[in-house]
């Protein structure tokens, strides 16, 4: 099993209060989907070490940092065969849920993810 965390800091920009109510995640590389185990994402103000699970409360002008906490799972074999492919890259792609506005879509890739 692959493990990784992600880390994202969010602002609300808007007037109102805002609820963060899920981060939905995709794994893959190059057009394979990987299985991703559900990733339980947490948040809370930035710089603090402890929030909560999801969802959070934004009040107008604040920022959050939100943090998750991911696994792959597959086998050595399968593994190995996909980290040895330089092309095409790991791409993460992280969708924020939100209670009001429309959603936010992030997507992170890395050529060489640090293999442990």
């Amino acid at each position: 099993m692959w493990a990784f965390s992600l880390n994202a800091r969010i602002t609300n920009t808007g007037e109102t209060d805002e609820l963060l109510e899920d981060v939905l995640l995709k794994v893959s590389k190059g057009q394979e989907q990987l299985h991703t185990a559900k990733a339980v994402f947490g948040a809370g103000l930035v710089g603090l070490h402890e929030g909560t699970i999801l969802p959070y409360k934004m009040a107008p002008g604040v920022s959050i940092e939100t943090r998750g906490v991911c696994h792959l799972s597959m086998k050595p074999v399968e593994m190995e065969r996909l980290a040895a492919a330089t092309q095409p890259p790991w791409a993460v792609t992280c969708t924020f849920i939100f209670s009001r506005s429309r959603k936010k879509v992030v997507q992170l890739t890395s050529d060489n993810p640090h293999w442990p």
